[in-house]
């Protein structure tokens, strides 16, 4: 797993050896995006998958509050 700068992994991303986990359905506009990046052919591990849990729910809720 990578949470990255779409930049730093275009190319392997390109490729198809890394994938973008959720596709377009958790980006959050800002000049400062990060990509949460996943081996194509692996599933996160409990931990991580834990922690990107938790990342899209911090999300989630910054999203709520910024349109509040």
């Amino acid at each position: 797993m990578i949470l990255a700068s779409p930049a730093v992994v275009a190319d392997r991303l390109a490729s198809g050896v890394l994938v973008r986990p959720f596709g377009e359905r958790h980006v959050i506009d800002s000049p400062f995006t990060y990509d949460l990046i996943l081996p194509a052919t692996g599933q996160a591990p409990p931990a991580i998958q834990h922690f990107i849990d938790w990342l899209i729910g911090e999300a989630e809720r910054f999203r709520q509050q910024s349109i509040a």
